[in-house]
């Protein structure tokens, strides 16, 4: 009884926790344009891109370490909380924390060792290569995947909701601020970068203010094991290259145009990117508000699994395409009233973004649903396949289309990742179908 009501309670959850997730989200969106485009009237385009490229920069390097602590806290630890198991979670969680540990420490060192060569990749003088320097202090305080993994773990989606909205909060009050007074890039850096800590600062602090509401006291100097979790040090690995891979089309794209075409060029990019995470923010939202309901299901009904997978993606994918149709139409507008005179020349590029951030939301559940699978490394062989699409019509639409190009790559990718996740989820279990044939959570997860 217990398990039939979880089941059909699912698709009600997944949507509550995803319109908290969306709520705070919404406010962020519109708080970070609000910001971006602040920034833009505030400086020339040139040295708008400029600030966009080193706050690009930082969050790019850590990404190159970030080996998603909040996934594994999902995976294993749901069925630890569901079935108090307070020790195995306490484990759990000491081990994450260490890990979180070496992804600031290793993310703040490798942005700042390699602030000289991003200087003369993307042609920035001295002053801006030390601020860049600076600016990396920030990831100090990047290790934020325990709290987040466990504040999605007990469904404490309102207090991500409320993380999302600080960083963009400050940028929007600290833009508006500097926009009154003699606009200089290092004032904007300087505002950019305390939001970013301040945004890292106050999810840990919610993370680790329920971890003891809990009863669990977790050692900030607690080991934990990976022996204790068999298969744990696989998953890691498989969802780091993941993740490695959606940076990609997404923040590494920028770099790559600020390299090949220039700071205006990187400007303009970042301006329709932003525009076009009306669809790639809700994307990631619902992945994180599906992913627990897909692993309980998972061992619980196949049916609601693969009824639940079809829901979400038809109800997103129909919403991305709509949103397509509307940027053809005032994409140039909105670009102008948002940006200024000079940004409506990437409404094409803005189409095209949007249009790609389509299929990303179309398939927001597949990946949490590969995860739950344990099809973990066939969802980073569809990645890598789209990656490479998108690489490959880089290089060759870019010099043809210019920043148009990189939007139909940049579309392409997201297309054949959709297609390699559909087809990877849609793959019945071996020797049938249902909860019957899944493995149990106790074959799956660490005794």
């Amino acid at each position: 009884m217990i398990r039939r009501t979880a089941a059909a309670m699912a698709p009600r959850r997944v949507f509550a926790n995803f319109r908290l997730l969306f709520s705070g989200r919404l406010v962020a969106v519109l708080l970070n344009l609000g910001a971006v485009a602040t920034l833009a009237r505030a400086l020339e385009l040139a040295e708008f891109g400029t600030v966009v490229l080193v706050h690009v920069y930082a969050l790019t390097v850590r990404g190159l370490v970030n080996v998603k602590p909040s996934l594994t806290i999902v995976r294993w630890g749901v069925p630890f909380v569901e079935g108090g198991e307070t020790e195995k979670l306490h484990r759990l969680l000491e081990l994450t924390r260490r890990i979180d540990r070496c992804i600031a420490l290793g993310a703040t060192t490798l942005a700042a060792s390699l602030a000289p060569v991003a200087g003369m990749l993307l042609d920035w003088d001295a002053s801006t290569v030390g601020y860049c320097m600076l600016f990396s202090g920030a990831l100090l305080f990047s290790g934020i995947g325990s709290a987040r993994g466990y504040l999605q773990a007990t469904n404490r989606f309102d207090l991500l909701a409320q993380q999302m909205a600080v960083g963009p909060a400050i940028r929007f009050a600290g833009a508006l601020a500097a926009s009154f007074a003699t606009p200089r890039i290092e004032t904007f850096l300087a505002i950019w970068g305390f939001s970013l800590a301040t945004e890292y600062l106050f999810l840990i602090w919610q993370g680790r203010r329920n971890v003891r509401e809990a009863g669990l006291r977790i050692s900030w100097f607690g080991g934990g094991s990976f022996a204790a979790f068999p298969g744990l040090p696989h998953f890691l690995s498989v969802t780091y290259v993941q993740a490695l891979l959606e940076l990609v089309p997404n923040r590494l794209a920028t770099l790559m145009v600020g390299a090949t075409l220039g700071a205006e060029s990187a400007g303009l990019f970042k301006a329709a990117r932003d525009c076009s995470t009306v669809l790639t923010r809700p994307a990631i939202l619902l992945s994180q508000a599906v992913f627990p309901d897909l692993t309980r299901l998972w061992h619980q009904d196949y049916g609601k699994f693969r009824r639940l997978i079809v829901r979400v993606c038809l109800i997103a994918g129909s919403i991305g395409l709509g949103l397509t149709a509307v940027s053809l139409l005032v994409g140039d507008w909105l670009l102008g009233a948002l940006f200024g005179p000079a940004f409506p020349v990437a409404a094409v590029l803005l189409a095209w973004l949007i249009f790609g951030a389509a299929f990303d939301l179309g398939g927001a559940a597949l990946t949490p649903a590969g995860y739950a699978m344990d099809r973990a490394g066939r969802i980073m062989a569809g990645r890598i396949l789209g990656t490479l699409v998108f690489l490959t019509g880089y290089f060759s639409m870019q010099g043809q289309f210019g920043l148009d190009g990189v939007g139909m790559a940049v579309a392409a990718g997201s297309m054949i990742t959709w297609l390699a996740l559909v087809a990877i989820v849609s793959r019945n279990p071996p020797g049938g179908t249902g909860a019957e044939t899944a493995p149990a959570p106790q074959s799956m997860l660490p005794r």
